[in-house]
């Protein structure tokens, strides 16, 4: 009888392990999820043919890889001299210039993707797609967990 509870037991929380695992999955996808997510979300906003589709994956994979990378860099710079305590003395002089380069750099990078874009799509399929992008971003916004209390939302005080 003692073997036959540590069974259902073990089952019990080998349930409850996975079932929070993948609930926690589901909560915070991998960024190769997201891209995935956004892009089947492109291909069926912009409607891009099977053939548009093979043709611009490779450059929204490499243009979203890209993406990552800089905002990745950005922020673990940002963390290591920003955010311990042990730097009372902010330099916001630097900070500021990594902000304004991390943009420029965003930017050299939309321009190089609108430029292999430009050559693989029409004109009005491009611009169906550049709506299609911003859609995704307001879809994600209304669909981003609430903060507790709104806290990352409020204003300041005055």
């Amino acid at each position: 009888m003692k073997m036959n509870i540590k069974y259902v037991i073990f089952f019990c929380l080998l349930f409850i392990g996975t079932t929070l695992q993948a609930e926690e999955a589901r909560k915070n996808p991998s960024i190769k999820d997201m891209h995935e997510k956004k892009w089947s979300y492109l291909v069926k906003k912009a409607q891009l043919t099977p053939q548009e589709a093979a043709i611009v994956k490779p450059i929204f994979m490499e243009y979203e890889q890209s993406l990552w990378q800089l905002h990745t860099q950005a922020r673990d710079t940002f963390k290591k001299n920003y955010m311990k305590g042990e730097n009372p003395q902010i330099n916001y002089e630097e900070l500021n210039e990594l902000y304004i380069n991390v943009q420029l750099k965003q930017a050299e990078l939309l321009k190089k993707y609108h430029h292999q874009l430009r050559k693989a799509l029409s004109p009005k399929t491009l611009f169906n797609y550049y709506q299609a992008e911003q859609s995704f971003k307001r879809q994600l916004l209304r669909h981003m967990p609430k903060q507790k209390n709104n806290k990352a939302l409020k204003q300041p005080q005055e």
